[in-house]
């Protein structure tokens, strides 16, 4: 395959175009609320075993699957994901498990004020 037809199926993919990337996006996420609720939580990530581009989807994808996920965004640079929830249907050790056990990446949730540095550069 072309390295442009992968480009352009990747990008497909990310638009909901096109299904077949990862497991998940063949499931299907589960439609997000409408509106967050005042009293939305926001759990802090770090999240390693992503190899690719377009693992952040599959993060996502995962993240939103989970009752009680208004949000979630994931990104391979600094290996974090933010999520945002109700924290009446869901707590933070639920989310971390739920992603852990759909995708395998490992993930462990930040102290408060915290952020996961950029991905190291390999030489």
């Amino acid at each position: 395959m072309s390295r442009s037809l992968v480009i352009a199926f990747v990008g497909l993919a990310a638009l909901g175009v096109v299904g077949v990337v990862c497991p998940l996006c063949r499931a299907g996420a589960r439609p997000v609320a409408a509106q967050e609720r005042a009293d939305t939580a926001v759990a802090r990530l770090s999240v390693s075993g992503m190899t690719c581009a377009t693992c952040p989807l599959t993060a996502r994808l995962a993240l939103q699957r989970l009752a009680g996920v208004y949000s979630a965004a994931v990104s391979y640079d600094s290996a974090s994901a933010v999520v945002r929830y109700d924290p009446r249907r869901v707590n933070p050790t639920q989310i971390v498990r739920h992603l852990e056990r759909l995708t395998g990446y490992r993930a462990t949730l930040l102290a408060a004020g915290s952020a996961a540095g950029p991905r190291p550069r390999s030489r």
